[in-house]
């Protein structure tokens, strides 16, 4: 990544899809920054790192060049929608820049999916 990131690193978490990324980091400003926007996400830090680690789906970010977004499936919000983490990747390193939920139709391009 361009520099180093400031603030406390959260988690680590290590990606099976290699060709993707392999190592995504969450800092504590990125994981403040989710809350506060999504507060519905404050109980979902540990699911946040199991999206990355055992990603129901990973696609092309609609909105960045330089993301993706990984989904996890298995954890929904109240109304249905997944915890979606989006991450910047350079070369086969990522930083997560937000968790939240949205719907399952994500209309990035798919790039994983088991």
């Amino acid at each position: 990544m361009s520099g180093t990131p400031s603030g406390v690193m959260l988690w680590r978490a290590t990606c099976p899809v290699h060709q993707i990324v392999i190592e995504v980091d969450l800092y504590d400003h990125a994981w403040e920054h989710a809350v506060e926007g999504h507060a519905d996400v404050a109980p979902h830090l540990k699911n946040a790192k199991i999206a990355i680690e055992k990603p129901s789906a990973i696609y092309q970010s609609n909105t960045r060049q330089d993301s993706v977004v990984f989904f996890n499936h298995s954890v929904t919000d109240s109304i249905g929608q997944v915890l979606a983490v989006p991450v910047i990747v350079k070369g086969f390193s990522g930083i997560v820049t937000s968790v939240h939920f949205r719907t399952a139709n994500y209309s990035g391009s798919l790039l994983w999916k088991p």
